[in-house]
C-alpha cells in the first residue's frame, strides 16, 4: 500500500543565523559558489535565461526557480520579507551574432515570441510557487539607456578592453577577418537599442560579437542597480561572465542539468532552458533526449523507459563538474518542487521524501532502490512537474 503525498503551507525552517548556503543544500542542485558576507537583509536574486531552440520547453530549467524559491524562503525566516527574484529572459542578445542587418531582423521575427512563450510559462510557476519577483525579456533592459551606459562604464574601467574581447570571441570564428566583417554595434536596430550618444561615439565600430560577454555582465549589474540584486544564480556553464562578478554578487551555480541518456562514464549535460534540434548538435552527439513540460504521462513514460538504466548516484563530466544519474535528478525536481508549492512530501515506494538531499541520502546509504525511483519517476514529474505548469 503506497502513502500519498500531504498538502501543507511552506514552513520556514525557523534557525537561528542560518545562511543562504545552508538552505539551498538541501535541494541537493547547488554546486559551488562564491558569497559575499555582507549580506544582512533579504536578498534580491536573478537568473538569466535564453529561449528554446525548438517548440519544447524543458523541464529542467525549473532548478532556478527551486532555488530562488529556497532562497525566498531563508529571507521569510531571516528578515521577515521575501525579497525579489528576477527572471530574465535574453532571447535577443544572439543578435549580437548576426553577420548582418538581414539576419538581425528573422533573428527578433522568431525569438521575439519565443520570449513571450518562455515567459507565460515562467508566470505559471511563478503563481505556484507563490514568489515575489518581475520576468524581463531583452528589450526591458536594452531599451533603457542606462544599460548601456552601465555597459559603456565598463569599458571605461578597463574591466573589458577591445583586444581582449576580440581574442575571446575569436574562438567561435574561423578568422579575425571573418569576426571583423559582420554586423557593428552602430548597426543595431534602435527599435531593440536604445544606444546613448556617447556609446556610439565609443564602441559604434565595434564588431558586435565582441560585446557578449559584457552584455552578460552588464545585466547583472544594471538589475543591481534598479532591483537590487545581490545575488546571481546560474549553471557551471556560466562561469565564464561570473568571474566578473565575484568582487560585487553572490553568485549560486547548480549542477549542470544531463540528458536522459546520459551514464556513468559519458555523462551529457545540456544547458536547462534550451531544447535543440538534431541539425544543431554538434559533431556526430545523437539527439539529447529530454522532458519537456507539454508532455504526457505516457510520453514520459517511454522516455524514461528507454533511459541508461544504471546504479550510481554521481558522476563528474570533465568540465562541468560532478552531476547527478538523469533519474535521481529528474525525481529530484518533482521532490523540489512540490516543495515549493507547499506539498510537505512526495511518496515514492512507500518511503516519504521531504528534499532532493533526502532522496540522495537515502539512495547512497541503501534505504532506497534505484530501481523503485525509476518506477515512480514519471508519476511524480506528471503530478509535480508537468500538471501544475501545463
Amino acid at each position: 500500500m503506497g502513502c500519498e503525498p500531504i498538502d501543507g503551507g511552506s514552513i520556514p525552517l525557523g534557525r537561528p543565523n542560518m545562511n543562504i548556503r545552508k538552505y539551498i543544500q538541501p535541494s541537493a542542485l547547488f554546486l559551488e559558489g562564491v558569497e559575499n558576507l555582507t549580506q544582512d537583509s533579504s536578498a534580491n536574486v536573478y537568473c538569466g535565461f535564453n529561449v528554446t531552440k525548438t517548440d519544447k520547453e524543458p523541464i529542467d530549467q525549473l532548478q532556478a526557480f527551486i532555488i530562488a524559491k529556497r532562497i525566498q524562503e531563508y529571507n521569510l525566516d531571516q528578515f521577515g520579507k521575501k525579497g525579489t527574484f528576477i527572471a530574465f529572459i535574453g532571447g535577443l542578445f544572439e543578435v549580437l551574432n548576426c553577420r548582418n542587418v538581414e539576419e538581425v531582423d528573422k533573428l527578433i521575427e522568431r525569438n521575439k515570441p519565443k520570449e513571450e512563450s518562455k515567459k507565460k510559462l515562467f508566470q505559471k510557476i511563478y503563481e505556484k510557487f507563490e514568489l515575489e519577483g518581475r520576468i524581463l525579456t531583452t528589450e526591458d533592459l536594452w531599451q533603457d539607456q542606462k544599460y548601456w551606459e552601465i555597459l559603456k562604464g565598463l569599458f571605461d574601467k578597463q574591466v573589458f578592453t577591445r583586444g581582449l574581447l576580440i581574442n575571446d570571441t575569436l574562438n567561435f570564428y574561423q578568422s579575425k577577418e571573418q569576426l571583423m566583417s559582420g554586423l557593428r554595434v552602430k548597426d543595431l536596430p534602435s527599435a531593440l537599442v536604445n544606444l546613448p550618444l556617447e556609446f556610439i561615439k565609443k564602441i559604434g565600430n565595434f564588431p558586435a560579437p565582441i560585446l557578449y560577454t559584457p552584455a552578460e555582465v552588464s545585466e547583472a549589474y544594471y538589475l543591481k542597480e534598479k532591483y537590487g540584486i545581490s545575488i546571481k544564480i546560474g549553471q557551471t556553464q556560466e562561469r565564464t561572465y561570473d568571474k566578473y562578478l565575484y568582487q560585487d554578487f553572490s553568485v549560486f551555480r547548480l549542477k549542470q542539468p544531463v540528458s536522459l541518456s546520459s551514464s556513468l562514464t559519458k555523462p551529457e549535460v545540456v544547458t536547462p532552458y534550451i531544447d535543440k534540434s538534431e541539425f544543431e548538435l554538434s559533431g556526430a552527439k545523437k539527439k539529447e533526449v529530454r522532458l519537456y513540460f507539454e508532455e504526457s504521462l505516457a510520453e514520459i513514460s517511454q522516455k524514461v523507459s528507454l533511459s541508461e538504466n544504471e546504479k550510481y548516484v554521481y558522476t563528474v563530466e570533465d568540465i562541468f563538474g560532478e552531476v547527478i544519474n538523469p533519474i535521481v535528478e529528474k525525481a529530484i525536481l518533482a521532490i523540489e518542487s512540490a516543495k515549493a508549492m507547499g506539498i510537505k512530501s512526495v511518496c515514492i515506494a512507500n518511503q516519504r521524501f521531504n528534499s532532493g538531499q533526502d532522496l540522495i541520502d537515502s539512495l547512497l546509504d541503501g534505504s532506497s532502490q534505484l530501481q523503485d525511483v525509476r518506477a515512480f519517476l514519471p508519476k511524480i514529474l506528471n503530478q509535480f512537474v508537468i500538471k501544475p505548469f501545463s
